[in-house]
């Protein structure tokens, strides 16, 4: 995860399920125990994700694990040579549940 303190209080998280692991849950196990993580112990307000349009396995991974689609980041991601759009989900702590902590400025 990278991080972002002060009045953000949010993280990107990333994720990468090698394909002879595909189809067995283990990227959305682990998503899920990322929120945990920053929901709880770290006291963050949001979590973004990026995701490739044409990565349909990572879309329902973030789906599934409650990310809300809330756009498209153009030319964000520089990968297989070329400059690519991403979509861009966000999970917040309240809609999973956790209290809404105030940054510590």
């Amino acid at each position: 995860m990278n991080i972002t303190r002060d009045a953000y209080q949010s993280a990107e998280i990333t994720y990468r399920i090698f394909n002879h692991f595909w189809g067995h849950g283990y990227a959305r196990e682990a998503i899920g125990a990322c929120l945990r993580l920053a929901f709880t112990k770290l006291k963050l307000n949001r979590i973004e994700a990026y995701v490739e349009p044409v990565n349909t396995a990572s879309l329902r991974a973030a789906e599934a694990s409650g990310f809300k689609k809330e756009g498209l980041a153009r030319k964000k991601l520089f990968t297989r040579k070329a400059w690519r759009n991403v979509l861009v989900y966000a999970a917040i702590c309240t809609d999973h549940g956790f209290k809404l902590n105030p940054p510590e400025l």
